[in-house]
């Protein structure tokens, strides 16, 4: 078997090394196809939002669920969610170690940052 890793940085190549020897281990040495396997679910937002790019460019995503979007409409998802990550860590949440949890203070944090900016609810809500 030859796996390689898309990574420039050996101890995470590594780390996925160990990983996928341990899934051999686990499986008898079966290699389970990559469609088969359930996708873990995310537990960062950092991971979440790339979980979501990944989802609307139909990366790793069934032929009967993917949704071929536009590239604008793509870029446009990417812009907003980077604006929003900037403004959480603008105010101390930092995505890469704040677990999922985005309630109604969280997203107050952004219509406040929306609004200062000259956005109105009507520009931005639909």
């Amino acid at each position: 078997i030859i796996k390689t890793w898309k990574t420039n940085n050996p101890e995470a190549a590594f780390d996925k090394h160990n990983a996928f020897k341990k899934e051999l281990e686990q499986n008898n040495y079966y290699l389970m196809p990559e469609v088969l396997k359930e996708r873990k679910k995310p537990t960062v937002l950092k991971d979440c939002v790339e979980r979501y790019l990944s989802n609307i460019q139909d990366e790793g995503i069934p032929e009967h669920e993917k949704k071929d979007l536009t590239a604008r409409y793509i870029s446009d998802e990417k812009t907003a969610i980077d604006k929003f990550l900037n403004v959480l860590n603008q105010n101390g949440l930092k995505p890469n170690l704040c677990h999922v949890s985005v309630n109604s203070s969280v997203v107050g944090l952004y219509h406040e940052h929306l609004e200062t900016n000259g956005f109105a609810n009507k520009s931005y809500n639909n």
